[in-house]
C-alpha cells in the first residue's frame, strides 16, 4: 500500500499557469496549510514553510525558480489526483482539460480555462 497519494499540481501567478509538478498529497497539504512560504537563501533554492505564528513547519531544498514561485503566494490547482491506492485517477468531471495543462495556460476565479 502506498504511503501517500500522487497528485499533479499547477501553480499560477497573475492569471497564468507558470509551473506544473507531480508530487504527493502531503506536499500539497503542506503548501495549503502554510501561512506563508519564504525564501531562506538569496537564490530562493531553500524555502521555509511557516505556520500562523511564524514558526518553521518545514524547510525544503528546491530549484530557485520553483522556490521563487512558492514564495510568491501562487494559486495552486489540483490537476489530477490518484486514488488512495494509486491504481487509478480520480475523475475531474467537468474539467477534462486539466489533464493537458502546462505553463502558459490562463486561469480566472472559476479555474483553469480551456484552450
Amino acid at each position: 500500500m502506498p504511503k501517500d497519494t500522487v497528485v499533479a499540481l499547477a501553480f499560477g501567478l497573475d492569471g497564468e499557469i507558470v509551473y506544473t509538478l507531480t508530487s504527493y498529497v502531503s506536499f500539497y497539504e503542506l503548501i495549503k496549510n502554510s501561512a506563508s512560504i519564504v525564501c531562506k537563501t538569496n537564490s530562493c533554492d531553500v524555502v521555509d514553510f511557516l505556520d500562523e505564528s511564524g514558526s518553521i513547519v518545514e524547510t525544503l531544498i528546491v530549484d530557485d525558480m520553483f522556490g521563487s514561485i512558492l514564495a510568491s503566494s501562487p494559486k495552486v490547482f489540483v490537476l489530477l489526483k490518484r486514488s488512495a491506492d494509486n491504481l487509478s485517477v480520480e475523475d475531474h468531471g467537468e474539467r477534462p482539460w486539466y489533464r493537458n495543462v502546462t505553463p502558459g495556460w490562463k486561469y480566472d476565479e472559476s479555474g483553469i480555462l480551456p484552450l
